[in-house]
């Protein structure tokens, strides 16, 4: 596959759920086009659709090291996003990203993702959580923050004091992880 025929089946139409399987299974033979991919998820959030958001989001969920060539640049574009259609997606690759580095200690991660990469990361997953964004966003950007917060120490109190706030108000889901964000919070600080 070339990066125009990627192009071409992430522009003709709504991919369906086995669209999106399939051609996920297709990219992890083409590593080299994760960049087009990446390129194209930017490029249609400015349009408002987000297909290729869901391509990438399925294809790090079976292989995320596809992502680590192209990491400065994903992180880059991250803070441009405004559909949530889009960002929802993306929070859940920073998620997995994070997981990687700060639960599972995956040196290749730690190596990988740097002090500027984190502030980024940091800045638009608050962004996000405190944003008028749907739950599932906010959902995966609180968990960001609070992974994030292990390397900025004025990142815990305040992730606190925005779950107090905003908990009560926030679907089951949010409600749900808040609550065990809370725990975890309240476990370290003793």
């Amino acid at each position: 596959m070339q990066a125009e025929e990627l192009h071409s089946k992430l522009s003709k139409k709504r991919l369906s759920k086995s669209e999106v399987n399939d051609l996920t299974n297709e990219l992890l033979n083409y590593p080299e086009l994760v960049l087009p991919l990446i390129q194209h998820v930017f490029q249609e959030e400015k349009e408002g659709v987000f297909m290729a958001s869901w391509v990438l989001d399925h294809l790090l969920r079976k292989d995320l090291s596809l992502l680590l060539p192209c990491i400065d640049f994903f992180i880059a574009g991250l803070p441009e996003m405004q559909s949530d259609s889009s960002i929802r997606p993306m929070a859940h690759c920073c998620e997995m990203i994070l997981v990687k580095v700060y639960e599972k200690k995956d040196s290749v991660y730690q190596k990988a993702i740097s002090k500027g990469h984190k502030d980024v990361l940091l800045s638009t997953n608050f962004d996000w959580l405190i944003g008028p964004y749907r739950a599932a966003t906010k959902v995966f950007a609180m968990t960001n923050v609070y992974y994030l917060g292990k390397d900025f120490d004025w990142v815990h109190p305040e992730l606190t004091s925005v779950l107090q706030e905003t908990l009560s108000e926030g679907s089951t889901a949010q409600q749900n992880r808040g609550s065990i964000i809370q725990k975890r919070l309240a476990e370290e600080s003793r």
